[in-house]
């Protein structure tokens, strides 16, 4: 507490805005605000730090491998599209579908070279 002197006299001098009880639930509301955005900042680089890492290295390593294999994978649908456009006329069907199913062979193409 303060003290003032007004005409030789002393005084104790208390601010009014003090004596308010929401003045001291404000000060305390704000430092548990602060508080509080400190811990869920310590908390999502606890949490998300970790997950972006990992998700990161999953995608790199993902892209690698998709990367070294897609010739082998468009190799492997070019022969069966062919072999499905030159055995197409024998059956009495147009082209287009052969041409479908390159997209399907690519997929098949995909599922033998992730299993070897």
């Amino acid at each position: 507490m303060e003290t003032i002197v007004i005409d030789d006299r002393e005084y104790f001098y208390l601010d009014v805005e003090r004596l308010n009880p929401f003045y001291w639930l404000k000060k305390l509301d704000k430092k548990i605000y602060e508080i509080d955005e400190q811990n869920k900042e310590e908390f999502r680089q606890a949490v998300f730090g970790g997950i972006k890492t990992v998700v990161a290295d999953w995608g790199v390593v993902a892209w690698k491998w998709f990367v070294s294999i897609t010739p082998e994978l468009v190799g492997y649908a070019a022969i069966i599209s062919g072999g499905l456009m030159i055995l197409s006329p024998l059956v009495n069907r147009s082209i287009t579908k052969p041409l479908g199913l390159f997209a399907a062979s690519g997929v098949v193409g995909l599922c033998v070279l992730g299993v070897s």
